[in-house]
């Protein structure tokens, strides 16, 4: 069975193979997706914006054009007019002629609403066509005329209402002899010249020097915005946001006319087709980016998974401490499998090594478990004897013989034929005879009971583990205390732990008493008595790490010391 993947802390997890492998070749993947990413853009943009202008350019350069001509088509017809009137000598004689000829021209140019000529005093039109109503009023206050007059060799062009304007010029008539003033009058500029698609918002404005507004093919006004714009550039190309909207904005001056035409062109679409564009190659390199991420990670396990089944099983051993092994199959590269096989051998000899050391630990544990052994018989002896003594010295020879008889029996099982594993209920038997020892020499100053499940008698535990409990309690809990003394010595099991436990109703130990006790138990050069500490390390020799001595107590109301024996669990044998 495969052992479980250890967990991996944090700050461990940015040294392992697989995280520098994926920050590697995943920032790798970042940077060429990033760069890629980027060049699409800007080279993507550059066309399109260069395509756009070029295309918008040339709309805005056609439309122009056609303003142009426009313009000098209406000059034509000034042109034409001046031919036909030169030779004007009766008025009265030749206008139903001309009249048919202005007519005429109407006709074609279906823009114009009106021709006629007119004395250069303005009192009198001399020829108009047929639709032309002249009411008799003198023109030459207005704006057409007087420019005309003011300026006698150019065509004028006069705004008007409803985006119409009229054309004026000065003009010789009968042989150059006497001069009048033309006047054509074009009544929309929108019908007359091709409209172009300029998008959302697109539109075409013609306006003077003052940047007056002469015509908007959207008949709208000039706002300040647009002047401000205008004013920035006078004639070429520029892109400005106005508004809600981005334009491209063309400036030209307008032939034979002293207008000025600007074209707005929505450049909307430029900017939204970037924007998608811009999703969608973030939608492809992240998608890009996550796949190669999804490969590099399935790379990565096929490198990294056969070394995290190394390491795992180098983790079971080392929980284990080194005691148990079992061979590792690793699949993947060369390399890896060259590991594991290396790994594999190494093992067997640490296994090897180990068994040797154990053994070698085994027989040192034994010695040590003798000479632990041999610690508290004297101990033990020199106070039983003590007690004989004392027995004697009072002349309670009786007492002293009844004592010597249960040190004869304590010493029988002390010595156990040389043995130091005894059943436990020789082990309590043992305590029998101490406490009846203690209690002839103490009479009634202290009562003691036994609670052990007979099942447990057949248990094998160490040798003289509870004397020194129950020594320690007569000593140092109930001698000298008021009322009597009571000692409770019980057992039971707790799994396949056996819960030995000695109470008492004494004085009970302070809390850094115990401290010290505890700290004796870990530290060889801390010394605080030999009962406890050598109940204590003897249990560790033979029983190991499961094995434990717990210590509770309260002052003025006893103590209790606790033995846990893992019965199942021992680590040398008998002998």
């Amino acid at each position: 069975m495969e052992p479980a993947p250890q967990t991996i802390g944090k700050s461990n997890f940015f040294h392992t193979l697989a995280f520098r492998m994926g920050a590697s070749f995943g920032t790798l993947i970042l940077f060429f997706t990033s760069a890629f990413a980027t060049t699409a853009y800007f080279t993507f943009n550059n066309y399109v914006t260069t395509s756009a202008k070029t295309q918008a350019e040339a709309t805005s350069d056609t439309m122009a054009a056609n303003y142009d001509d426009y313009f000098s088509s209406v000059i034509s017809v000034s042109n034409f007019v001046a031919s036909e009137v030169y030779n004007l000598i009766d008025p009265a004689a030749s206008s139903a002629s001309l009249s048919s000829d202005f007519d005429s021209i109407i006709a074609v140019k279906t823009d114009l609403s009106s021709v006629a000529f007119f004395s250069y005093s303005g009192d009198e039109c001399l020829v108009n066509d047929s639709s032309f109503s002249f009411d008799g009023h003198n023109v030459s206050a207005t704006d057409w005329f007087l420019n005309a007059v003011r300026n006698p060799t150019l065509n004028i062009f006069t705004p008007s209402e409803n985006n119409s304007f009229k054309l004026s010029k000065v003009l010789p008539y009968a042989k150059g002899s006497s001069m009048g003033v033309l006047m054509v009058q074009v009544s929309s500029l929108a019908s007359s010249v091709y409209k172009v698609d300029l998008g959302g918002g697109g539109h075409a404005v013609i306006y003077d020097k003052d940047y007056k507004l002469i015509y908007d093919s959207e008949d709208s006004l000039l706002a300040e915005e647009e002047v401000s714009v205008l004013k920035d550039t006078v004639i070429g190309y520029q892109v400005r946001d106005l508004g809600d909207h981005t334009y491209l904005i063309s400036q030209y001056t307008i032939s034979n006319t002293r207008w000025r035409l600007a074209i707005f062109q929505n450049f909307d679409a430029v900017g939204q087709t970037l924007s998608n564009f811009v999703i969608t190659t973030v939608i492809i390199a992240v998608a890009f980016f996550f796949v190669s991420m999804v490969v590099l990670s399935f790379l990565s396990n096929s490198v990294t998974k056969p070394l995290k089944r190394l390491r795992n099983s180098m983790q079971v051993v080392e929980d284990k401490g080194y005691t148990s092994y079992e061979p590792v199959s690793v699949s993947g590269t060369l390399e890896t499998r060259d590991l594991a096989r290396n790994y594999n051998e190494m093992m067997l000899r640490i296994k090897s090594l180990t068994d040797d050391v154990i053994q070698e630990q085994n027989a040192q544990r034994l010695a040590e478990l003798h000479a632990l052994q041999n610690q508290i018989n004297p101990h033990f002896l020199y106070n039983t004897l003590d007690s004989i003594v004392f027995l004697i010295d009072d002349g309670k020879k009786k007492e002293a013989s009844e004592m010597v008889v249960a040190l004869s029996r304590f010493f029988r099982i002390s010595i156990s034929k040389g043995r130091n594993i005894i059943p436990l209920e020789d082990e309590i038997e043992h305590v029998r005879n101490y406490l009846l020892i203690q209690k002839l020499r103490y009479k009634e100053s202290f009562e003691y009971s036994f609670d052990v499940d007979p099942q447990l008698h057949d248990l094998r535990v160490i040798k003289l583990i509870l004397q020194p409990l129950v020594e320690n309690a007569i000593q140092h809990g109930l001698l000298n205390k008021e009322g009597v003394g009571r000692i409770a010595i019980s057992g039971h099991m707790n799994g396949d732990i056996l819960v030995l436990t000695v109470r008492d109703n004494g004085f009970g130990i302070m809390p850094d008493k115990i401290a010290d006790i505890y700290s004796s138990f870990k530290d060889k050069n801390v010394y605080n008595g030999v009962g406890l500490k050598n109940v204590y390390q003897r249990l560790k020799v033979y029983f190991g790490e499961k094995a434990d001595v717990k210590i509770d107590s309260v002052l003025d109301e006893g103590t209790t010391i606790t033995l846990f024996i893992p019965v199942k669990e021992r680590k040398i044998n008998e002998e």
